[in-house]
């Protein structure tokens, strides 16, 4: 499969920056016998698929008639709103094609012709993108409204030399590009207090008295050892059982309290990394369990990764450390999850943050997001959206194993 191609129906200045951006991906992944021990973390088993994501905003008053809305009740009243899906050029352990993109559009039923080379936007220095669907209707609203792009990815399974990973040194400075992936975020705190302690004191001696690795996998732990209960599962579904957002406790949450979601638990762990200096950062992606078809259900998947010099993000499931019994194995030994994460290779990577930039959640947070939209606007009785994908395998990639790049993107 040729990978990182241009569609014919990108135009010149898209495709030129498609490809000085994709090239540099391949260039940082075959440069990597220069800088890296290659064999620190690897990729393998390569698997082709073709993603169709959509977002779905509709009226649960409206009727359908062979699937689409017939508009009983135009539960969004606005004339033009701008939805954005993310989309990742590149991560740990997935690639991007942009040899066969796609995008379709449509309100009430209509379609609304747009063009691939305008909805595709990139976010400088960074591997992070979006599908921006700028929507208009002459009409005051509309019942539904759906867009979808379809691409292809390549993913491969992770594998992790723990030996290698634990023996790389604290550097001077970080990369540039991971220093965002220090700092606080909306649920994200790596100053509070609590925390901090937390992490610190997980590691003999103090966080550098171990190499970053052990510093990031104790602290970890150490979250793990508190968190006592899970609250939820990792979405909120609407009655017909569709994604409809990210699950978040309605009680209190958090360290202080032993409780949450599976995002609150991956967003305790990513600022207890980032408390002892470490860059952490959250992989916001979607997996499908069962066979491609009706049958199949979707699921949020919150994977985390924190950055070792010479080898790049190196991913952790805290959800899957902690059915390990990570919290009651503090020490040096392997826990599956840290570093070696199962079924990494199902998970489909979105964004790196929970709405894309520039752009606010709609009902839910839901990775994607939408701009243009006042609560005055929204029927919120009857409004509701949701967010499909359909993954369709495309067979096995050419190149069966080859290092992890290791690092985002930049121009």
């Amino acid at each position: 499969m040729p990978l990182f191609g241009v569609h014919r129906m990108l135009n010149n200045s898209t495709r030129n920056l498609l490809a000085r951006t994709l090239a540099s991906v391949t260039l940082a992944a075959t440069s990597m016998t220069l800088h890296a021990a290659p064999q620190a973390m690897m990729r393998s088993n390569p698997r082709v698929s073709e993603i169709r994501l959509e977002v779905n905003l509709y009226s649960v008053a409206a009727t359908t008639v062979g699937g689409l809305s017939t508009g009983r009740v135009a539960a969004f009243r606005m004339q033009n709103v701008e939805v954005a899906m993310p989309v990742m050029l590149r991560s740990t352990w997935c690639d991007t094609d942009f040899d066969k993109v796609a995008v379709r559009s449509w309100i009430d039923g209509g379609e609304i012709k747009l063009d691939a080379a305008q909805v595709f936007k990139r976010n400088a220095d960074s591997a992070e993108g979006v599908f921006a669907f700028n929507m208009h209707t002459e009409r005051n609203g509309f019942a539904e409204l759906r867009v979808q792009a379809t691409y292809l990815v390549q993913r491969w399974d992770v594998t992790v030399d723990e030996g290698a990973a634990a023996a790389v040194t604290w550097p001077r400075t970080w990369p540039a590009g991971t220093s965002r992936f220090l700092a606080k975020e909306p649920g994200i705190d790596p100053t509070n207090t609590d925390i901090m302690q937390c992490a610190e004191s997980a590691s003999p001696g103090g966080s550098r008295a171990v190499t970053p690795f052990y510093a990031a996998k104790n602290a970890v732990i150490a979250i793990l050892t508190r968190w006592k209960a899970m609250v939820g599962g990792s979405g909120d579904r609407n009655a017909d059982r569709s994604l409809r957002g990210i699950s978040f406790s309605s009680g209190a949450f958090g360290l202080s309290v032993g409780r949450g979601s599976q995002l609150e638990l991956a967003a305790a762990c990513v600022a207890a990394v980032r408390s002892v200096q470490i860059p952490a950062r959250i992989v916001y992606g979607l997996s499908v369990d069962g066979k491609n078809g009706a049958s199949s259900v979707i699921n949020f998947r919150f994977i985390c990764e924190f950055y070792l010099p010479t080898i790049g993000w190196v991913p952790f499931d805290p959800l899957e450390m902690r059915s390990q019994g990570a919290a009651s194995r503090a020490g040096r030994g392997s826990i599956k999850g840290f570093a070696n994460v199962s079924d990494l290779s199902d998970v489909l990577p979105l964004g790196l943050q929970i709405t894309p930039v520039g752009y606010e959640k709609a009902d839910r947070f839901a990775i994607w997001g939408w701009r243009g939209v006042s609560a005055a606007n929204v029927d919120s009785e009857n409004a509701t959206t949701r967010i499909r994908l359909e993954t369709t395998s495309r067979g096995n990639g050419k190149t069966k194993s080859m290092p992890v790049p290791m690092i985002d993107p930049v121009p």
